[in-house]
């Protein structure tokens, strides 16, 4: 079921960068540049090897495929995509190539096989490049559901706030209640040795990992952002620091260079 978790958070990882609008455009540009001209040789060539290979360019395109090629690489570093070492379902066919070329490369591929000129290109497409599928997981269950108890007072003094700002106060407080409350059966549960799948927090830690990856975000300045949003329960700097490594060695994230940013 390991390689089943890893695939759909790959995939969420990439669909972040989908709709990420910098990326998005560092794609059309490439493929703008690069792909459009060159249709039939990009949709020819799913795997990067077959471009490199002279025998299978053939004569006078060897010019196009080093800038292209160094082109695939500095949009995967502008974006981190190189930090990614083990993408799944994809073999390295050119261990000199990061997997995020690779993965830029089958979206132009892909793009390429339908004709896509620039106008009509589909950037939510990026999140196929990893190649996953699979069956969905059997989750587990419990006989009986956990309970505890939630004891938020509602109180009101309509002489100091209208009943709408009662309304959200009260309702801010139940939540941060009620989170607390989950997470305490949460706790009970893992201590009872139930695997949440995908576990706790995944979601979360996948669009940290993507904030540090695309921009190059301090675990302060993810704690800022993501505390900033009403509907995410507060965090800390400490659950940052614990969440990305963990999450980065589950993608195959490179955790040197990840600890490295500036």
């Amino acid at each position: 079921m390991g390689w089943d978790l890893t695939g759909r958070l790959t995939a969420r990882l990439l669909q972040h960068y989908a709709t990420h609008e910098p990326f998005k455009r560092g794609l059309a540009e490439l493929y703008a540049r690069h792909c459009a001209p060159r249709l039939d040789d990009i949709s020819r060539a799913r795997d990067l090897w077959q471009l490199e290979v002279p025998e299978r360019t053939g004569e006078g395109l060897q010019d196009w495929v080093v800038e292209y090629l160094e082109n695939l690489e500095e949009l995967a570093a502008a974006f981190r995509l190189d930090f990614l070492t083990k993408p799944v379902s994809m073999p390295a066919s050119l261990a000199c190539r990061s997997a995020g070329a690779l993965m830029i490369h089958r979206w132009c591929n892909h793009e390429a096989g339908f004709g896509r000129m620039d106008s009509d290109l589909r950037t939510d497409t990026f999140v196929m490049v990893g190649a996953f599928s699979g069956p969905a997981p059997e989750m587990d269950h419990e006989d009986e559901p956990a309970t505890s108890p939630v004891t938020t007072v509602i109180s009101w003094n309509p002489r100091a706030e209208t009943r709408s700002e009662a309304r959200e106060r009260i309702s801010r407080a139940i939540t941060v209640e009620v989170d607390s409350a989950l997470d305490e059966i949460a706790d009970r549960a893992e201590e009872n040795r139930y695997g949440f799948n995908p576990p706790r927090h995944a979601e979360r830690d996948v669009l940290w990992l993507f904030w540090r990856l695309t921009e190059g975000l301090s675990y302060a300045q993810i704690v800022v952002r993501w505390n900033l949003s009403d509907d995410n329960p507060e965090s800390s700097r400490n659950a940052v620091r614990a969440a990305l490594p963990a999450m980065a060695t589950r993608l195959g994230v490179d955790r040197d260079r990840l600890s490295r940013i500036r």
